[in-house]
């Protein structure tokens, strides 16, 4: 992902019955205005990968109420194809930077294991 990105989800005022559950999904986030539409901005990759379960709650709520927009670097989307669209090019970003920390662990725990195993061997031949 771009370390320098800004994505906002815009949603309305609604008799949903899950709004409130939609309002305690958008108060997780930094940046949070309520109000009519409400609006919450996501300007730090960070943010973005650590509440992903939040984003992802909250933009699968809201994406198909009316008066609901996704803006993406500043150009605001309000149909279904190019909001979702959005939100799976965003999904496989996050997918890729979790491959890429798994990728880490690998060669972290190679080297472990490395180190490990020639310790064992060295006490082998003192022994």
């Amino acid at each position: 992902m771009n370390k320098s990105f800004s994505i906002k989800l815009i949603f309305p005022i609604s008799r949903s019955k899950s709004f409130n559950r939609v309002l305690n999904l958008a108060r997780e986030f930094d940046d949070f205005k309520p109000g009519n539409p409400n609006v919450v901005s996501i300007n730090k990759e960070e943010e973005l990968l650590e509440k992903w379960e939040f984003f992802n709650l909250l933009f699968w709520r809201t994406v198909d109420w009316k008066g609901s927009s996704v803006e993406f670097d500043g150009q605001r989307y309000q149909g279904h194809h190019d909001k979702t669209r959005i939100f799976y090019s965003l999904q496989f970003e996050k997918q890729k930077h979790i491959n890429r920390v798994l990728d880490r662990i690998k060669e972290i725990r190679r080297i472990y294991d490395y180190t490990f195993y020639s310790r064992m061997n060295d006490l082998k031949i003192l022994n």
